[in-house]
């Protein structure tokens, strides 16, 4: 059974991430450039949420950051953890090269999918959800 397997299921898969400024739960948003669609199952949290909840009085999604919601990928069913061959950005749009590399560079390569996670460098291995 192959090790790199990030997540998977049925339909699609369910990550948090950066979105824009107002988004609340139900909208469907533009996630990068390279055409994935994300469902928002959860409000964008900002700080002042974030400072209310340590003073016990809102609790937001569990886990999230300032300017994070949940998203469920939408046509993302399964995710693996690939090595990358250059600096990568959150959403971005993941190719292999002829020889097996993952790149951001899309000339003379293939798409496989998205990226779920930044690497700030080559070498670095993060959650690519497969188109």
């Amino acid at each position: 059974m192959s090790k790199n397997l990030h997540k998977t299921r049925n339909a699609n898969i369910g990550v948090y991430g950066a979105v824009p400024a107002g988004t609340v739960s139900g909208d469907v948003l533009p996630l990068g450039s390279g055409g994935l669609i994300g469902w928002a199952l959860t409000d964008r949290v900002t700080q002042a949420e974030l400072d209310d909840f340590s003073n016990n009085s809102v609790i937001p999604s569990q886990g999230l950051k300032d300017g994070e919601a949940s998203l469920e990928l939408i046509g993302v069913a399964t995710s693996v953890k690939l090595e990358v061959s250059a600096a990568v950005t959150l959403w971005a749009t993941v190719y292999v090269t002829p020889g097996g590399a993952y790149t951001p560079t899309a000339m003379g390569n293939t798409q496989v999918g998205f990226a779920l996670a930044a690497a700030t460098a080559a070498g670095q291995t993060i959650p690519v959800g497969l188109k």
